[in-house]
C-alpha cells in the first residue's frame, strides 16, 4: 500500500472514530501532497505515472514536520505551551508515515561512506559529501543532523 493510500485509509478511520486531530492532520497532509503533485505537473518536472510516489510524499511530510518543529520552538520562546503541544501532537502523527529514523551509528557509517565516495578531506568539500549523502538519508534523518555529522567528520580528518 502506498503512503497516499495509507493516509486516505487512515483518514477514513479517523473520521469513523471521531479523532478530530488525526483527521485534521491527515487532511492537511493529503492536501499538501496534492499541491506538490500539481506544482510538479505545472513546472513540467513530473510524468503522470510518478505523481504520487512515496518519495514525493516523504518530501512533503518532511517539510510539514520541519515547519511544525520550527513552530514549536517559536511558541515555546513566546511562552505559548498550549500551541507548542498542539504542534508536537501533529508532528507525532506525521512521523507515523515517515521511514524509521537512522540511529547515530547508521548515520556515522553513511557519512563515512559518502566522504570516501566524494574523496573529501576538508570542510570545504562538504557540499560534495552532502550531495552524495542526502539521497541515501532522505526522510530517515533531519538535514540539520546530517549536516552536523558531516562537519564533525570532515573537521576530524
Amino acid at each position: 500500500m502506498s503512503l497516499v493510500q495509507r493516509i486516505t485509509s487512515d483518514m477514513k478511520e479517523a473520521l469513523k472514530s471521531k479523532d478530530q486531530l488525526r483527521l485534521s492532520v491527515l487532511r492537511m497532509a493529503k492536501a499538501a501532497v496534492q499541491n506538490y503533485v500539481i506544482s510538479k505537473r505545472t513546472s513540467g518536472q513530473s510524468q503522470p505515472a510518478d505523481d504520487l510516489n512515496d518519495d514525493g510524499v516523504i518530501t512533503v511530510l518532511s517539510s510539514m514536520i520541519k515547519q511544525r518543529q520550527e513552530s514549536v520552538d517559536i511558541y515555546r520562546t513566546h511562552g505559548d505551551e498550549k500551541k507548542a503541544s498542539q504542534e508536537e501532537a501533529e508532528v507525532a502523527i506525521l512521523r507515523e508515515y515517515m521511514p524509521s529514523q537512522l540511529g547515530d551509528d547508521e548515520l556515522k557509517k553513511l557519512v563515512e561512506e559518502a566522504i570516501a565516495e566524494a574523496n573529501a578531506s576538508s570542510p570545504k568539500e562538504m557540499g560534495l559529501v552532502m550531495k552524495a549523502l542526502m539521497p541515501k538519508v532522505k526522510g530517515k534523518a533531519d538535514g540539520k543532523r546530517v549536516s552536523e555529522a558531516v562537519k564533525k567528520y570532515l573537521v576530524q580528518r
